[in-house]
Parts: structure tokens; sequence; C-alpha cells
């Protein structure tokens, strides 16, 4: 069975006929990349390792066009060809798995066998992120530092900020408030890993522990709430909007199913992984201009 799906599949490749981009890893990144690249009809192929994930792109009726899809190891260069990579019409390779090795070789393989074409890597460790960037510049992204980046601005370029999340959340028809006090004053981040070190410069910040139980925040203008579990950032969030309703709020969010409950909370920021990734991943393939206008946006000042 598993090698008539697998000639199957070549031959759904072989028969592309318009330009398209593979998909490594198709997990809630690559279910967001991948429904808004056929919203915008761009085909594209998947390799992933869970048969389940597979028989949910071959059994998706909301998908415009019948998707070529297989179970594999898209670390392995051969499974990368048999995906098309060398085929004339691919035009990009997306390495969206939730596994650092298994993105940093399909970058490396995309990157030696077709020097030719873009290649985005997600990424989790900043190691992994320099050996990608060693193979194609520009190619990692990292969700924790897009966070830091994200929140930095925030801070100390608020109107900057404020264009760049009406610019990328597309559903919002005005502008977010700005904030301007964010500056000068105490700020308390309870994170995981390198959040704790977004907001340093010229912001006076303390660390707490969410295990030493709820912070006192009277005082500060902002609190982070960037833990890896969406319950406790949440119910920490919701603490601190009691005690200091004026806080600015950043949660971060491993998905989105709590949505429900951060809009009743009315949280400034939310920072979902998956989403940072599917978003700067969809505007640098479909609307590399845009991107490009993006990152000129922040190398500008405020006026």
């Amino acid at each position: 069975q598993a090698a008539v799906a697998a000639q199957q599949f070549r031959r759904q490749v072989r028969r592309l006929v318009e330009p398209f981009v593979i998909v490594a890893g198709y997990g809630d990144a690559g279910r967001i990349v991948g429904a808004d690249l056929d919203e915008h009809y761009r085909r594209f192929v998947v390799i992933d390792k869970s048969e389940d994930r597979v028989q949910s792109v071959i059994t998706d009726e909301q998908l415009s066009f019948d998707v070529p899809a297989v179970q594999g190891d898209c670390s392995t260069p051969a499974v990368l060809g048999m995906a098309g990579l060398g085929h004339r019409d691919c035009e990009g390779v997306l390495a969206l798995t939730n596994d650092d090795d298994a993105n940093l070789s399909v970058v490396m393989t995309a990157a030696l066998l077709r020097p030719d074409l873009p290649v985005l890597g997600r990424c989790a460790e900043r190691s992994t992120r320099t050996r990608m960037e060693h193979f194609a510049p520009g190619s990692a992204i990292n969700a924790d530092d897009r966070f830091g980046d994200y929140l930095a601005l925030s801070i100390h370029q608020p109107v900057n900020h404020q264009l760049l999340r009406w610019l990328m959340d597309n559903d919002q028809e005005q502008l977010q408030p700005v904030r301007n006090d964010l500056t000068g004053r105490r700020w308390l981040v309870c994170a995981e890993g390198e959040f704790g070190d977004a907001a340093a410069s010229g912001v006076t910040v303390e660390l707490v522990d969410a295990a030493s139980g709820d912070p006192d925040v009277s005082g500060s203008v902002g609190f982070v709430a960037g833990t890896g579990s969406d319950t406790v950032n949440i119910a920490m969030a919701e603490h601190v909007r009691d005690i200091n309703p004026d806080a600015y709020l950043v949660v971060r969010q491993q998905t989105n199913a709590m949505k429900a409950l951060l809009e009743t909370l009315q949280i400034e920021s939310v920072y979902i992984a998956t989403e940072v990734i599917a978003r700067e991943v969809l505007a640098r393939i479909l609307t590399p201009v845009f991107w490009g206008f993006l990152e000129h946006v922040l190398t500008r000042d405020e006026q």
C-alpha cells in the first residue's frame, strides 16, 4: 500500500503544470499556510510523517485543488526529490515541522540542490537558526525571536508597532490605540527561554516565577505572560487585569484554542508561535514586495 501511495504521489507531482511550493510538515503552521495558499490559488505539495495529517490533506473538501501529499521523512533528500524539488515548476520550499533537525535538513537539502529556490525554515533554537543561515541567509524564522522583536517594538516604537500590526492583521479596519507610556516604567516578565531579554533596553524589567504564585503587579505598566502553559498565562493575565486594569498585557499562547477567553480579557498583544510563523511565511512567499516594505518600515523613525 505504501508503494502504491508513493507511486501515485510521484505521478501527481510530475503532472503539475503550475508553480507550486513544497510544504514539509502539516501541523498547525502548515495547515494555516496551506489554507492561505489555496485561497490565493497557489498550488502546493505536502510531506508529513503522520499518516493522519496526510489523509487530512487528501480528504479536505475545503481545498480548491487536489493536493499531492505523502507520508515520509522530509529530512531525507530522496523524499524531497519525490515531492518535486527538481521539478521545473517548483518555486519554493517551506520547512514547517516542529523538529529543528528535520527543518535544518530540509533547508540544507534545498539550498545545496536547488540554490535558485527560496527556502524558509521554522526553528525553535538559536543554534539551529545560525546553521540555517549558513546555508540560506534569511531563511530561518524563529517565533520566539519574532515575539521579542514585536514586544520591543511595541515598547520603544509604538507608532511603528501600531502600523505593523495593522498591516499584518488585515481583518482590522482601524488602527489600534497607541500606548506611549510603556518606556521608563516597571515591567514584569514571567517567561521561559529568551523572552525575558525582549524589553531589557531602556525598560526596568523584573523577572518573576510562575511557581511562586501571583505576582505583585501594582505600579507596573506592563506584564508579559510567556510561560509554556496557555492556561497559566491566561490565569496570570486575568489576575493582572483585576489588580492593575491599565497594565499593558502581552500573552503567549501555543494555539488559538483559548481565543474566546483572550477576547473577553481584552489582551493588548497575543502571540501564537504557529501563527507568527505562518504569517511571515505567507507574507514572504505570496507578497515578497509587501514583506520588503514591512522590513523598511522597521528602519524608519516614528515621525
